[in-house]
C-alpha cells in the first residue's frame, strides 16, 4: 500500500519519498527556494516555505507547525478550531510558554495555502 499524503519538510526527504505516494494523492512541501523539481503530474502538489512562516511566527525551530496548518486546511478533515483546541490541551507545562508561538505558526501554515 502506498499512502494517499506526503509532507516533506527537506529535499532529500522529498526525491526519496515523492514516487511513493498513490496516484492522485496528495504532496505538500517545503519550498525553501531550493527550487525542488516535482517530477510527477499524477498527484495534487502543494507548497510552502516551512522555515520562513516558522520565523514570521517567532521562532525557526517551529518549522512543523506551518504544516499542520496548512495540511489541516488542504485535508479538511479536521476543522482548524479543533486542531488549535486540541493543541491548546495536549501541550506539557513544559512547553506552555511556546504555545502562543505554534499556535501563530499553524495559522500562519493553515492561511498560506489556498
Amino acid at each position: 500500500d502506498k499512502p494517499d499524503t506526503l509532507i516533506c519538510l527537506n529535499g532529500p526527504s522529498l526525491e526519496k519519498f515523492e514516487n511513493k505516494v498513490k496516484n492522485h494523492g496528495l504532496l505538500l512541501f517545503n519550498n525553501d527556494s531550493k527550487n525542488e523539481k516535482i517530477l510527477r503530474d499524477d498527484i495534487t502538489v502543494f507548497s510552502i516555505n516551512g522555515e520562513e512562516l516558522a520565523i514570521a511566527a517567532g521562532s525557526s525551530k517551529i518549522v512543523n507547525m506551518p504544516f499542520i496548518g496548512a495540511y489541516t486546511k488542504i485535508s479538511k478533515l479536521i476543522p482548524i478550531n479543533v486542531v488549535l483546541d486540541t493543541i491548546s490541551e495536549i501541550v506539557s507545562e513544559h512547553y506552555k510558554k511556546i504555545l502562543e508561538i505554534n499556535i501563530k505558526a499553524l495559522k500562519i501554515g493553515y492561511n498560506a495555502v489556498n
